[in-house]
Parts: C-alpha cells; sequence; structure tokens
C-alpha cells in the first residue's frame, strides 16, 4: 500500500515467470529455483527466510534485466522469454 501511496510503480510478476527466469522451466519448483541460482551465482541461501529472499532476488534480478542494467550474469533465451509474459507497462508511464 506504501508502494501505491508514493507513486512507485508496482509490477506483478507471477510465479511461473519466476521460475522461468531463474531455471528455464515455469514449473520449477522452489527448491530448484534455489539450487539454479545458487549454481550461477554462488550465493547461498538458506535458512527459514532463504526460499523468500531468493525469490526476491529473482524478481528484482528480472527487473533489472527488462531496464538494461543487469549486465552481471549471463541469461539464456528460455529465461529471458519468461519477461515476455510479465506486464511491465508500469515502469513506462
Amino acid at each position: 500500500m506504501t508502494l501505491f501511496e508514493c507513486n512507485i510503480p508496482i509490477v506483478e510478476i507471477p510465479p511461473t515467470c519466476r521460475a522461468k527466469f531463474a531455471t528455464g522451466r515455469g514449473n520449477a519448483s522452489k527448491g530448484e529455483v534455489i539450487s539454479a541460482i545458487s549454481a550461477k551465482t554462488g550465493i547461498i541461501f538458506s535458512g527459514a527466510s532463504g526460499n523468500d529472499e531468493c525469490d526476491a532476488w529473482v524478481l528484482e534480478r528480472m527487473g533489472m534485466v527488462r531496464l538494461g542494467i543487469d549486465s552481471q550474469w549471463d541469461w539464456t533465451k528460455e529465461q529471458l522469454s519468461a519477461l515476455d509474459k510479465v506486464d511491465w507497462s508500469p515502469l513506462e508511464e
């Protein structure tokens, strides 16, 4: 609510898009998402908040890639295709 009240754009990203961006498969489990991102980046997501932290990291990367400001990691065509399924129009306003 605070983001909306402060006129900060909000983009809703479906879980299947998050999974596909992380792994190349939209039906990947949370464990598979964590494993794929850890293998790619070396970042370890663990503990009770590991799933949420990994999800937040992936969602942040998706936004950064969409805005053209993430060049640290290479993403496959299949992973990048997940971006096409998201309504990014709030960022364009």
